[in-house]
């Protein structure tokens, strides 16, 4: 009993160092799909912070986006995890938005409308070897996905997939920009090694370290609003 009491300690130890040290979000947010800890009760607990994560990453790319219902949706998320505004708000704001989403993706040719703008792709293809009309496109497409997905609620562990899905479309957005850019190798690996670090400090900002809550708890949120029938 002692020895498995002592494994149980030194492993959580363990797991409490890494979430302290992690250098990016995908790592943390496994150890957090991984953990018995976070049950979908506690997920709730933490549901406000993940939304909030969620915005943050989405907000990372805002340049990029096309229409002020992308705009409203990061708003919204944001809203949500300050208790203003309510989930069905939230809901409505992401259907709105993933409507901007599918119809980029249904015509992405719509993005680039003016001569000036084909004819520096059309260079720039030559030079390259890149469409980066192709590039532009998934990066705007990838940005506004992650303002659409920071709106994410009414399924189980809600919270949590939108904090990752958000992270990771917020990542590649960026290096797809990176790329219709003229970036290079070193500085696109340079630019998502930096990406990497923002997002896994800001994540512990908003989480605290959940593995160990009563030495580093989350930051302080008020509780979300209830449903109006």
């Amino acid at each position: 009993m002692i020895t498995t009491t002592a494994s149980q300690e030194e492993a959580q130890t363990i797991t409490t160092e890494i979430w302290e040290t992690g250098s990016s979000a995908e790592v943390m947010f496994q150890m957090l799909w991984e953990s018995a800890r976070f049950s979908p009760s506690n997920i709730c607990n933490y549901g406000p912070h993940l939304h909030l994560f969620a915005a943050w990453c989405a907000r990372r790319t805002r340049h990029l986006l096309t229409d002020s219902k992308s705009y409203n949706a990061i708003q919204i998320a944001e809203r949500f995890a300050t208790a203003t505004v309510s989930s069905s708000v939230m809901h409505e704001a992401r259907l709105a938005a993933e409507a901007v989403v599918i119809q980029i993706a249904a015509a992405p040719e719509n993005l680039i409308s003016d001569a000036s703008t084909q004819l520096t792709t059309q260079l720039t293809n030559q030079t390259t070897k890149i469409d980066t009309r192709a590039t532009r496109t998934a990066s705007i497409l990838n940005a506004a996905s992650a303002a659409a997905t920071c709106c994410l609620t009414y399924q189980p562990f809600a919270p949590l997939k939108a904090a990752e899905l958000c992270a990771k479309y917020a990542r590649q957005s960026l290096y797809w920009e990176a790329l219709t850019n003229g970036s290079n190798d070193v500085l696109i690996t340079e630019l998502l090694d930096e990406e990497d670090l923002r997002q896994s400090h800001s994540l512990r900002v908003l989480l605290g370290n959940p593995f160990d809550p009563h030495k580093s708890p989350a930051m302080f949120l008020p509780e979300p609003l209830p449903e109006t029938l």
